[in-house]
């Protein structure tokens, strides 16, 4: 069943549900950009970035990272109507006339040693917001959201590393008061060990995720507020996560591999991925993957490309 948005006579958002053959979807779209992503990204909140394929995780001396995202469904019914305060959406089409549910751009800018400098974030032909990164020390950043304009808002986060550089503390600012947190925990070996998050409201920390490894330093279990995987590997490097949910619900995910030990192929419960072109750095071009929502929306289809400057 899926949730969309629409106005009622105060122009306040009420949610309904999709009943029609034709499927309108009335919403802001950046609202609708965030819920797909959520549909489209669930597969991916369990595993590391090693096992993730994060499109923003990349190896190599990093330049400039463009991401580019689209998604549509299988649906030809599935129209968008975008409101009328934010026409970003609405009027995007693929090449064959396709209408897409998704069209953005994320664009990231690294200096020599790997810092974030600048990413910016494009939903259709508009730019919704960018943060700018301020590095205070080697250990402690600040980055400080803009709008469409320029102009620095009011939010930003604050991101604290450790000495081998990984992140080990971020809070997430809106008008000055602490909206939420993440603290990370990593083992001698610099292995992530247990995350805890911070309640936006109570201002508490509680523990969110839980990591173990085999003898190899390779993961074999991971507990995530309630939901547990753990991890079977094969002699080719490929491997399956048993998954089981909080309700006890229990799935599988398969990982598949090349001889090179990059990721190629996740099958997932309702998604399958496809990782290919890969560069000389051994960092994927081109992530195809086609989720099944079972609903009117039907497949969701969405390609990732992803263009990579390195400096020489």
């Amino acid at each position: 069943m899926i949730f969309g948005f629409m106005k009622n006579k105060k122009n306040n958002c009420k949610p309904f549900l999709f009943e029609n053959s034709e499927i309108t979807i009335i919403m802001n779209p950046i609202k609708l950009f965030l819920a797909l992503a959520a549909i489209l990204c669930v597969s991916m909140l369990y595993a590391e970035e090693a096992k993730v394929q994060s499109s923003k995780s990349a190896k190599g001396p990093v330049k400039k990272l463009t991401i580019i995202s689209q998604s549509m469904s299988d649906n030809e019914n599935v129209v968008i109507k975008p409101s009328s305060s934010n026409k970003i959406l609405g009027t995007t089409y693929t090449s064959d006339g396709r209408q897409l549910l998704q069209d953005n751009k994320e664009i990231l800018w690294c200096d020599s040693i790997g810092h974030v400098l600048e990413e910016v974030i494009y939903v259709g032909l508009n730019m919704p917001r960018g943060f700018v990164y301020q590095y205070i020390t080697d250990k402690t950043a600040m980055a400080y959201e803009y709008d469409e304009n320029g102009l620095i808002k009011g939010s930003f986060k604050q991101l604290v590393y450790n000495t081998p550089g990984k992140l080990e503390l971020i809070k997430r600012y809106k008008d000055a008061v602490c909206q939420s947190g993440d603290s990370i925990i990593y083992n001698s070996q610099g292995q992530k060990l247990m995350q805890f998050r911070m309640n936006g409201k109570t201002k508490e920390w509680a523990l969110s995720q839980i990591f173990e490894y085999d003898s190899l330093g390779r993961t074999s279990k991971v507990w995530d507020g309630g939901a547990t995987y753990t991890i079977e590997y094969r002699s080719d490097g490929s491997y399956t996560e048993y998954h089981t949910g909080t309700k006890g619900e229990k799935w599988e995910r398969k990982i598949t591999v090349n001889k090179k030990g990059q990721i190629i192929k996740i099958k997932d419960r309702n998604e399958q991925i496809r990782f290919s072109k890969f560069d000389k750095h051994g960092n994927w071009l081109l992530r195809e993957s086609i989720q099944d929502t079972s609903s009117k929306l039907g497949n969701i289809i969405t390609t990732i490309e992803r263009e990579i400057e390195y400096y020489e």
